[in-house]
């Protein structure tokens, strides 16, 4: 609560200790009670106490249920590293995956379980039921038979949601990191330039397939020897590792040459291993698209959505290319204020 260079430090980092002025007009504690910094720093406080009494914070005004989301989804972390720790399984998608699909394959027992069972009966309290009584309207006649509704067992009920969800899971990873997924991400993995499967036409041969596109043996073992030699003789233009986005750029002439080696560079840039992106884009229009910005045009509120979500290039804009946008806004249209 206290801020500001201007506060004094005696109240909130030396301490008071003139106790023989304290109470005097102008001085100590009066003094202090009337400052602006006093004021402000007690408003700030009785608003926070009148939040938490009527649950009105700011946490709980986004979302009621998002500090338990975190607090699960970080527990959910550490457990998983945890676990990677104790079975010494490096962090790999892959792995990670067939790990968690066995172990949920191991708890699908009968014991297991029973186990859970028996916790949740020792946590958790079931609703009692209101207990059946005859009729009072047959009080006059000879009841035979009733047909009601038989209650089913309720612990071969809970037996089935448990296995089902299990086999759901299970299915839902097998699916989504099978077979041909894996050959995908393989794939993808040979057109890294510091893997040591870099070209190999075994593995890119799955991403070609999709376009129907012939792997020719040739042009990836020429094009693997050129690449490699104009690596360890060059660096890239930004000092930093070779990327297949480098490669392209740098190389694209001579690949020109080797059109399936090409091709197959252009499928690894533009494959889309996920959903992610596309979420995040988004994310990033919903928060830029505001009800307070409902009449920009289109081509701005594209550009402002492109410096939201191209978080790398905007960081550029302080230092690399400052002055070439400081310039160029000077060149635009003349200012008054002269920046060159």
């Amino acid at each position: 609560m206290f801020q500001g260079p201007r506060h004094d430090q005696t109240f909130s980092v030396i301490g008071f200790h003139d106790w023989k002025h304290a109470m005097k007009n102008g001085k100590g504690l009066n003094k202090h009670a009337a400052s602006k910094e006093h004021l402000t720093c007690e408003a700030m406080w009785r608003d926070k106490q009148r939040r938490i009494h009527t649950s009105k914070e700011i946490s709980t005004l986004i979302n009621t249920d998002q500090l338990q989301r975190n607090r699960y989804y970080l527990s959910a972390i550490i457990d998983v590293v945890e676990f990677l720790a104790v079975n010494q399984l490096p962090f790999r998608g892959l792995q990670l995956v067939c790990s968690a699909c066995t172990c949920l394959e191991n708890i699908r027992t009968q014991t297991e379980f029973q186990a859970i069972l028996a916790h949740c009966d020792s946590v958790t309290k079931r609703p009692s039921k209101r207990k059946r009584s005859q009729n009072t309207a047959f009080a006059d006649y000879v009841v035979e038979d009733i047909s009601t509704h038989v209650d089913t067992n309720e612990e071969t009920e809970l037996r089935r949601i448990f296995y089902s969800c299990i086999d759901s899971v299970c299915g839902e990873m097998k699916d989504r990191f099978g077979k041909n997924n894996c050959q995908l991400m393989e794939a993808l993995k040979a057109l890294d330039p510091v893997q040591g499967t870099f070209l190999d036409v075994s593995k890119v041969k799955p991403l070609l397939d999709l376009t129907k596109t012939p792997a020719l043996d040739s042009e990836f073992e020429v094009a693997c020897n050129f690449l490699r030699a104009q690596m360890e003789e060059s660096s890239p233009p930004d000092g930093e590792k070779w990327t297949m986005k480098q490669i392209l750029k740098q190389f694209h002439r001579p690949l020109e040459a080797m059109p399936t080696v090409l091709t197959a560079f252009k499928h690894g840039l533009t494959f889309g291993a996920s959903t992610a992106s596309c979420e995040n884009s988004f994310s990033t229009l919903k928060n830029v698209f505001t009800e307070h910005r409902q009449s920009m045009l289109h081509q701005r509120k594209a550009n402002l959505i492109h410096l939201a979500f191209e978080k790398d290039l905007t960081r550029k804009f302080r230092d690399e290319w400052k002055d070439m946008v400081l310039r160029r806004f000077h060149t635009i249209h003349r200012r008054r204020l002269p920046l060159y």
